[in-house]
């Protein structure tokens, strides 16, 4: 689920992937990032609306920065995360999903598994 009328932060393709290896298990998570020019905490309550189930997290970031995560691990397709952050006179939005199970190919954003239909994140 992504925000009304945010555009992709970056040019070109939103999404990039992150792959990190650990204890000698690969992890790789698909990322998409986007910007809004409205304000974090008109963002914020978008989200809180929307998705009232999904857990909230604050992050403190440093001194007075911090950014919200609203995190699913209830889908079958792996954790999904939206993290809001007021960046660059507006707010930065990235969408991640992690795959279920270490190991796993990661899948785009709006990927389902085969046996999966209609959810984006």
């Amino acid at each position: 689920m992504n925000y009304p009328g945010a555009q992709p932060q970056f040019a070109g393709s939103p999404e990039y992937v992150a792959t990190a290896e650990r204890e000698g298990q690969t992890s790789s998570n698909v990322t998409a990032t986007y910007w809004t020019p409205d304000l974090s905490g008109k963002v914020l309550e978008y989200y809180r609306t929307a998705l009232p189930h999904w857990q909230q997290k604050r992050e403190w970031l440093g001194g007075a920065e911090h950014a919200w995560e609203f995190i699913d691990t209830n889908d079958p397709v792996g954790t999904r995360t939206i993290r809001v952050r007021a960046e660059f006179g507006g707010t930065t939005i990235e969408n991640t999903v992690s795959p279920e199970h270490e190991g796993d190919p990661p899948r785009g954003p709006g990927e389902n598994s085969s046996a999966e239909s209609g959810a984006r994140p």
